[in-house]
């Protein structure tokens, strides 16, 4: 961060809306590291304000919280997150490649997790979705391009190429306690696909998007059809059921109950604070 002030990373955060809950995470960290003189409720408010529900900003909020209590100042905070990061990405890139993952992928959106996947397991092809709405696709492909093979297809021939795929792939905006995980829209009919066809649906997510909220307390994003004007949910919800293996920094999951959620959530606030 260039010496930014606490309300230029605030704005940032409220005016962004391409980026993914890590992004968000990271710029929270910001957030309270230019916060200075800001009261630990008005830090708080503002990181629950910017996108009410996020998993990984209710767990900034959390974590500030329990270490303000402990006598720790912003800068001490920021530094203890800026730790953990460092652990998370080693400890995820250490367990995806221990994960055994190979074959051809079939995946939606754009993730960094996924990404980091990709470059890490380098499978034999990638079948990436259109991900309508939005164009965040095109980008996405030109980054997985540079370690495999990518072929886009439409949204909806993904019965068809979940058939053909090895493994069902997605990242995660946030793991909730009532036994849900929220991703662009398209994530639960790609993973409806996968148990369909008897395939694996493997998730890849950092520890700090597991939240103790339920994910009707998320305010997903919402965007309008251009002939009815009916609005419809960019992100959604799926039930956790539907994974295969969950692949975090805490560790890899075979199977994933609401159980799991809450004690990965719960090892975060202590691996962050401690």
């Amino acid at each position: 961060m260039a010496d930014e002030s606490y309300n230029s990373v605030l704005r940032s955060m409220k005016k962004n809306y391409s980026e993914g809950s890590s992004w968000y995470f990271r710029r929270g960290i910001d957030l309270i590291e230019a916060s200075k003189y800001e009261s630990i409720e008005k830090i708080s408010a503002d990181l629950n304000s910017v996108r009410p529900g996020m998993g990984s900003l209710n767990n900034l909020s959390m974590v500030i919280g329990k270490a303000f209590e402990n006598g720790m100042d912003a800068f001490e905070v920021a530094a203890f997150l800026r730790s953990y990061i460092k652990w998370s990405d080693a400890a995820l890139s250490e367990n995806l490649a221990r994960s055994g993952l190979k074959g051809t992928f079939l995946t939606v959106s754009r993730s960094s997790e996924v990404l980091n996947l990709i470059k890490v397991c380098r499978p034999d092809r990638v079948y990436l979705m259109e991900s309508r709405p939005g164009t965040e696709a095109d980008l996405a492909s030109h980054e997985m391009s540079q370690f495999t093979e990518v072929e886009m297809i439409p949204d909806s021939a993904i019965a068809s190429f979940a058939a053909r795929s090895d493994y069902i792939l997605t990242g995660s905006d946030g793991f909730y306690s009532d036994g849900f995980y929220t991703n662009k829209t398209g994530t639960l009919p790609l993973l409806l696909s996968a148990e369909y066809n008897g395939k694996t649906a493997v998730v890849v997510s950092s520890s700090f998007k597991f939240s103790n909220l339920n994910s009707d307390e998320l305010r997903l994003f919402t965007v309008r059809l251009p002939a009815s004007n009916e609005e419809f949910e960019l992100f959604e919800r799926v039930p956790v059921r539907l994974i295969g293996k969950l692949v975090t920094d805490m560790g890899v999951f075979s199977s994933v109950t609401r159980e799991t959620i809450m004690g990965i959530s719960e090892r975060f606030i202590e691996k962050c604070i401690h």
